[in-house]
């Protein structure tokens, strides 16, 4: 019989050991590396893209916040442009009091919703409304205002100028001056001015989460309006404020980055920015950083210490069961010492007939290596026996050792260590006998013809005293 049946049984035998032994082990293992890398994973990249995720929505903000800014701007500078065509028809040394120019100034007024004003200015800063209804001027800006930016050669033809009041208590308004086309008496140049009320109620309705700021800058740095309102920022040059240097002297249109300790208000903030197109002004959105994670800063103390608590149970579970598998191995080493010393052969075997298991005693009384332990009993009879043992192994298997269907034998009753039922198991065992018997004749065979030269009479003596004490018996 081939070695290889046993070869596999044993090849089967060790991995199975080695799955009992290392599986557990493997098992837990693998949850706990699936468990920490779903906790690095939220620790390191779950961040990552919940800024990621907020510097889109900040840009999408950016944009429509810039667009709506820009539409507000260009209705202003249509005002102006409107205003001065009419008065290149209207060329008189009083234009704030002519009809048609008032009659146009207040529809601009109320096509602006009374958003924008407008009046006529002079070079030295003087505002007049229109129409004037005493002729005095109606504010003073100054020599040194924005407006004489307007006579320098080569200078701008539309100006932004810094927030101001018109009037104390007055609203903060954005002015935008164009210089008239052909300038009449004292005036020079038109003035329109944006109610800062309104724009930040614009920005207002697009920074609708808590810890969101909409700033509106000038390219030179000056502050313009900002959401929510910080007391002081409005006029301030951001550049000579402490890190209020964030962009370059000239920006790509659009773009995102992330400052610490805001110049605004100081808080770390992730920021997306949109330059206006035809205005030297930008836009910046921005978020607080700390109310971006301050939700996932408490979920992964959370899950931090979920995963502790798993990892130390798997751990004190992988130890008992390391302490319960070296006493079970124990128990199995003193079992198999015990069978060794026992002066019975004992052996085991599985459902096809194969030995799995036999001890010391058992080889040496059948006198079978242990390499060749599966199928040794069976090479011990004769070639002409054994396909028929095996015939009637499988048939006492399949029917139970009873002749009844294998599902009616009573399995806790019958069934032995290894599956095969008590009938069926001593299948082996009687061939092992009959294997020995005739291992036994053989020998006798062959000593036979020598004693029988040694002593030719002894057959013969033994039979007659055998007869002559069966007869006394029956007398007695």
């Amino acid at each position: 019989m081939a070695a290889s049946p046993f070869s596999q049984s044993v090849a089967e035998r060790l991995q199975v050991r080695r799955l009992v032994v290392f599986g557990p082990f493997l098992a837990l293992g693998l949850v706990l590396l699936v468990l920490w890398a779903l906790v690095l994973w939220f620790a390191l990249l779950y961040p990552k893209s919940l800024v990621e995720d907020l510097q889109e929505d900040l840009h999408s903000i950016a944009l429509n916040a810039a667009q709506d800014t820009e539409q507000l701007l260009r209705e202003t500078e249509g005002s102006l442009r409107t205003l001065d065509l009419l008065l290149l028809t209207r060329r008189n040394e009083r234009q704030d009091l002519d009809a048609t120019v008032s009659l146009l100034a207040d529809s601009l007024r109320d096509n602006s919703r009374g958003i924008t004003d407008v009046m006529l200015a002079s070079a030295d800063g003087r505002l007049w409304r229109i129409p004037s209804v005493t002729g005095e001027p109606y504010a003073d800006l100054g020599a040194k205002s924005f407006l004489s930016e307007l006579g320098r050669p080569g200078g701008p033809s539309i100006i932004l100028g810094t927030p101001i009041r018109l009037r104390p208590g007055a609203h903060f308004v954005l002015p935008m001056a164009t210089r008239l086309s052909a300038p009449t008496g004292a005036f020079t140049a038109t003035v329109g001015f944006i109610d800062l009320d309104v724009l930040l109620r614009i920005y207002r309705t697009r920074s609708m989460r808590s810890g969101m700021a909409v700033l509106l800058e000038r390219d030179d740095g000056v502050a313009m309006a900002r959401w929510p309102e910080v007391p002081g920022l409005v006029g301030t040059n951001m550049r000579q404020v402490p890190g209020g240097e964030v962009l370059p002297p000239s920006p790509p249109a659009s773009g995102q980055f992330m400052v610490t300790k805001s110049p605004a208000d100081g808080r770390d903030r992730i920021v997306s920015y949109r330059v206006l197109q035809d205005y030297p002004l930008r836009l910046f959105v921005s978020f607080e950083r700390d109310r971006i994670l301050a939700g996932y800063l408490q979920q992964r103390r959370a899950v931090l210490g979920f995963s502790l608590v798993v990892t130390a149970i798997a751990v004190g579970l992988m130890a008992w069961f390391t302490r319960l598998q070296q006493r079970t191995r124990l128990r199995e080493a003193e079992r198999e010492a015990t069978a060794d010393a026992s002066p019975m052969g004992l052996f085991r075997c599985d459902l096809q007939g194969r030995t799995v298991y036999a001890n010391e005693t058992y080889l040496r009384l059948m006198e079978v290596d242990r390499k060749d332990l599966a199928w040794g009993w069976l090479d011990r009879l004769s070639p002409s026996e054994r396909e028929l043992t095996r015939e009637q192994w499988a048939a006492l298997v399949a029917v139970g050792g009873t002749g009844r269907p294998r599902a009616a034998v009573d399995a806790p009753r019958r069934l032995g260590t290894d599956g095969a039922s008590a009938d069926a198991a001593d299948a082996p065992g009687r061939a092992h006998r009959r294997a020995r018997r005739d291992d036994r004749r053989h020998h006798a065979r062959a000593r036979r013809p020598t004693r029988a030269r040694a002593q030719p009479g002894r057959h013969e003596r033994d039979g007659a005293e055998r007869q002559r004490h069966d007869a006394g018996r029956r007398h007695r």
